[in-house]
């Protein structure tokens, strides 16, 4: 595989871990030690690894909920052993514009931050 295919695969299921409200995924992707920031709705977060994969995974998945995996990488920029990734995403009826800091470390790219802001609500008539 090369380096832009195994971040591709990262990102993806980065995506669908959150889609089907996967702990396992998720923390398959992250570092340990990652950081997350950002906004929600009205106001921000903060967080770590273990703060935001509990609150993601505590409810029904959007999966469950009969939602469609929708995600697109728009940009990807390596300088090994880093990366720097924006992905736009949909969680339910919000959209989120992410930008994910990747890192090689033993052996594998990993998540070491994340920083997202959520775009307007979808209209029911949009959510299909």
């Amino acid at each position: 595989m090369s380096v832009d295919n195994d971040i591709s695969g990262v990102v993806e299921a980065y995506c669908r871990g959150m889609h089907e409200g996967s702990e396992t995924l998720l923390r398959s992707v992250f570092h340990p030690g990652a950081s997350i920031i950002g906004t929600f709705s009205n106001f921000s977060i903060s967080s770590g690894l273990d703060q935001f994969v509990g609150g993601l995974c505590a409810g029904p998945s959007p999966a469950s909920e009969g939602f469609e995996l929708e995600f697109e990488i728009l940009e990807t920029r390596v300088d090994y052993p880093l990366a720097s990734v924006v992905v736009t995403d949909a969680l339910r009826d919000m959209r989120f514009t992410d930008h994910l800091v990747l890192i090689h470390l033993d052996g594998r790219w990993q998540i070491a931050g994340k920083a997202f802001a959520t775009e307007a609500a979808l209209p029911a008539s949009a959510r299909g």
